[in-house]
């Protein structure tokens, strides 16, 4: 079997979990460190915080351990679910990511819109 016939079984999700991303998603945590540069969430405040490394856009063709470190930046779960919302065409298969049913997703999505709300942080387009 080639290269390429193996590539394109590759999911998203196995290529989160290979060597070159774990090395390049912990570089960009360390540069960031460890907080989501939305929010401000850290380890180190909240142990229980759950950190993501952010694709900021997608380019066609490329692996994920192939951007730019300026085309990355470090999210809490909840930011980066959130952003994923409000930003829904910028990725392809997030229930593949998210391993929770649709009404846990649902809730989540309101809790963090009514936080974000609250802190003025978005203007939804047409909204007075």
């Amino acid at each position: 079997m080639t290269t390429e016939a193996t590539d394109k079984k590759t999911t998203y999700r196995d290529k989160l979990c290979d060597l070159r991303w774990q090395a390049k998603r912990a570089q960009v945590l360390e540069r960031d460190h460890s907080t989501c540069r939305q929010c401000g969430k850290s380890k180190t405040d909240d142990p229980a915080t759950i950190l993501n490394v952010h694709h900021i856009k997608y380019r066609g063709g490329l692996d994920p351990w192939e951007y730019n470190d300026d085309e990355l930046t470090t999210l809490c779960e909840s930011c980066h679910i959130f952003w994923h919302q409000v930003h829904p065409l910028a990725i392809k298969d997030h229930s593949a990511i998210i391993n929770t049913n649709i009404f846990d997703q649902f809730a989540r999505i309101m809790q963090e819109a009514n936080y974000w709300n609250a802190k003025k942080a978005f203007r939804l387009v047409g909204a007075a």
